[in-house]
């Protein structure tokens, strides 16, 4: 009978643990994707911060001045480069409410910080966006194709060449 009892106590403390493990986890999961979420836009924002200020240096240096970032990492989230409209894009979906959707563009100097909701709820598409329609005319040059993510070379060069408006022909190169 002892035998029989201290089993049934085993099994009970082994299935009162697992009730506690799966409680456990499955409050604190979410909020440390929040977390990893929110890191990962503070990262991206400070690369975008950087590659903005060497675009326009590059821009600005005259003709085969280049720089380049080997790697260039993308760790969450996708990064797009729209030639048609000269924007750098990166978006990241999320349930962390970083900024208020559809309502607010927080400018940081010339990164652009926004966030778009979707069809599920609590979810949100946060954006950083870099805008050159009035500095520069950018060029990709890539064998991948858009959106990147991973780990890459990424090389800003000025190619010499001028739009009708004066605006300097920058190639950005991934490879």
């Amino acid at each position: 009978m002892k035998k029989a009892q201290l089993w049934i106590s085993a099994v009970l403390y082994i299935g009162i643990g697992v009730v506690a493990l799966t409680l456990l986890l499955s409050a604190g999961l979410p909020l440390i994707n929040k977390m990893k979420d929110k890191n990962a836009v503070v990262h991206t924002k400070s690369l975008f911060q950087q590659l903005d200020g060497d675009i326009r240096e590059v821009a600005n240096g005259g003709p085969s001045y280049q720089l380049s970032y080997s790697p260039f990492e993308i760790g969450k989230g996708d990064f797009n480069i729209d030639q048609d409209n000269e924007i750098i894009d990166w978006t990241l979906r999320t349930k962390a409410k970083l900024v208020e959707p559809d309502v607010i563009v927080v400018r940081e100097g010339n990164l652009d910080f926004f966030a778009n909701s979707t069809n599920v709820v609590g979810e949100n598409i946060v954006h950083l966006r870099l805008d050159y329609s009035e500095t520069a005319n950018l060029t990709l040059d890539s064998r991948m194709q858009p959106p990147f993510s991973g780990s890459f070379t990424l090389t800003i060069k000025h190619t010499g060449a001028y739009t009708s408006e004066g605006y300097p022909t920058v190639a950005i190169i991934i490879s």
